[in-house]
């Protein structure tokens, strides 16, 4: 497979734009930290009880002598439409020290956990105070001093933006500011709906206050064992949330958590697949009671599919599991769950370090790869595991899906057809042949094909790459300042393969959830010749290999009920690692 042209082309975008306000350039985080030491507060502020029903208390403000405090009514809007937009915002002095709007507080980290919140108007990452405004307005008592700062966050399409105020001389007042936002992509007007698939910590009224905020348009809620508030409170009812409007869906699913398989995420449920558990297996890290590794997630995937849903491997990069990979030859799983979309920085973070003899242990990443070159067929979505105030819905991690029609069966609908990809910032769109993500091209001969990518982003990333059966085969360096790039190129493919699009940064931003790299991956574009499975030596080399260590492990050391139910799982692994051989021989 060679490169036979590339084109790239850059386009500078849209700045954003204030009333009566400054863009600041220096970077707030250090002086945030020094702030919350100096904050003073009557008491800690608490969190939320289970099943609460009102505003989490807020405890105090900083103290402000009378002499010297101005209120401050901010608003927030769309520089074009003038509309009012929900946001996140952080305000601090010149000192970084953090001013909560009214009904607001900062958070103790260390009490940020709670489940089934109703009303979560904070959030803080890695020790950065957010406030949540769904309203578009906000109030705050401030020090009437110059160069205060005001960061205002609405979801991907819109910059983050730092604003400057001087309020020197206001002590007494009270001063009206509006600050303005330009978006720079409407992804919803192209038919892509934003998504978090994996929340457990909210209700869905907590969710659909959060959404607008960051502009995420459907939540998957998931229950945790029998006693988790999402099924006992009857939230779980086979069709949207009450609270759903026309364009915020909210489901409430399961997830069903083996400690050696791996996690599933369902989407869809109608029905809870039992046993209902907080967890299956040997949980060794936290050293849990063991249990038998039963239901195995193969058969999770059947019984979701019995009811309609959908069965996705979660967290992947993080804990793919034994499980993921016989899923996947069996094609009883529907994709891979990604709670970061940076691929290049996961190497030997998993979990569970599974050595695979000869081979030691391989990124999650990269085993994604490589069951692709064996002809897996398995796309990509995105979610936070968001258990606490210490995350936003959509924040680290989301999925975009192509949708025909903005409901929660188009939704599923667009799922199933697999145009997605997962972003913590880039907004990516790929067409092979003019096919869109998760097609496959059947071509009747090696030939090439045309592929036009684009990506977008408001915040900064270094590269944007195109990825042939896992190799980089174009990449282009995104200069500084600029937000949009388009690749156009022809690729011959002699044997069957797939094609995806990556964009990434260099190095961590402290700006993204838990400073992560902000990275963006599509699911792939499959292409097979002459009507062939791709075949690439070592990644089947790895898999084949992968699957003699699982049934190592289920014959030694996984728990089952019962003699045939240990037989059934060493089968249905046997018949996974023939599928790998399978690809082995035909790269021979």
């Amino acid at each position: 497979m060679t490169r036979r042209l590339t084109t790239f082309c850059l386009a500078c975008t849209f700045a954003a734009f204030a009333t009566n306000a400054e863009a600041h350039p220096d970077h707030p985080t250090a002086r945030a930290q020094k702030g919350r030491a100096s904050m003073r507060k009557s008491e800690p502020p608490r969190v939320a009880p289970d099943e609460q029903t009102e505003p989490l208390e807020t405890g105090t403000q900083p103290a402000i002598d009378a002499s010297e405090r101005v209120t401050l009514v901010g608003t927030v809007i769309d520089v074009d439409t003038r509309r009012l937009l929900p946001h996140r915002v952080h305000i601090d002095d010149p000192q970084g020290v953090y001013y909560p709007p009214a009904g607001h507080a900062d958070i103790d980290p260390s009490r940020s956990n709670t489940n089934n919140v109703s009303y979560e108007p904070n959030t803080i990452n890695d020790g950065y105070d957010w406030a949540m405004i769904p309203e578009g307005k906000f109030t705050v008592a401030l020090r009437a001093v110059d160069g205060v700062h005001v960061r205002v966050s609405h979801g991907l399409e819109y910059p983050l933006k730092t604003f400057t105020l001087n309020l020197a001389g206001k002590a007494g007042k009270t001063t009206s500011q509006v600050f303005a936002l330009k978006r720079g992509i409407n992804m919803r007007a192209q038919g892509w709906m934003a998504v978090d698939t994996h929340v457990h910590n909210l209700t869905p009224l907590g969710a659909i206050r959060q959404m607008p905020i960051e502009g995420i348009d459907y939540v998957n809620l998931m229950f945790i064992g029998r006693t988790h508030p999402l099924l006992r409170r009857g939230f779980l009812t086979g069709e949207p949330a009450d609270v759903s409007t026309a364009d915020h869906i909210v489901y409430v699913s399961q997830e069903v958590r083996d400690a050696n398989q791996g996690h599933m995420t369902l989407i869809g449920m109608q029905m809870p697949i039992d046993p209902i558990r907080v967890y299956t297996g040997v949980e060794l890290i936290k050293r849990l009671a063991p249990l038998p590794n039963e239901p195995l997630n193969w058969e999770v995937y059947d019984r979701m599919h019995a009811q309609n849903g959908l069965a996705y491997h979660a967290h992947y990069l993080y804990w793919p599991g034994y499980g993921s990979a016989v899923g996947a030859a069996l094609e009883k799983l529907d994709g891979v769950e990604w709670l970061r979309s940076d691929i290049n920085s996961r190497a030997l973070r998993t979990r569970q370090r599974i050595d695979v003899p000869g081979f030691g242990q391989r990124d999650a990443g990269r085993m994604w790869y490589d069951m692709l070159n064996c002809g897996v067929k398995m796309p990509l979505i995105g979610g936070t595991d968001k258990m606490s105030a210490g995350r936003v819905v959509g924040g680290s991690c989301r999925t975009y899906v192509k949708v025909a029609e903005w409901s929660h069966d188009g939704f599923m609908k667009g799922l199933r057809t697999a145009e997605t990809f997962v972003t913590n910032g880039p907004l990516l769109t790929l067409k092979v042949n003019g096919a869109p993500i998760g097609s496959e091209l059947k071509l009747r001969e090696a030939t090439s094909v045309d592929v036009e990518a684009e990506c977008f982003s408001q915040i900064p990333i270094d590269f944007v790459e195109l990825i042939v059966n896992g190799k980089v085969v174009s990449k282009s360096r995104v200069p500084p300042g600029e937000k949009h790039a388009r690749i156009a190129t022809k690729l011959d493919f002699r044997e069957s393969g797939w094609i995806a699009l990556r964009a990434r940064s260099e190095k961590s931003n402290p700006d993204n959830w838990h400073r992560q790299v902000t990275a963006a991956h599509t699911s792939p574009v499959y292409v097979t010749v002459a009507g062939k499975l791709p075949a690439v030596k070592p990644s089947a080399e790895y898999m084949v290999k992968r699957l003699e260590t699982t049934i190592r492990w289920a014959e030694k050391d996984a728990l089952w009920s019962s003699p045939q139910y240990k037989a059934t799982a060493l089968a249905a692994i046997a018949r996974a690692k023939t599928f790998y051989q399978a690809a082995l021989d035909r790269a021979r």
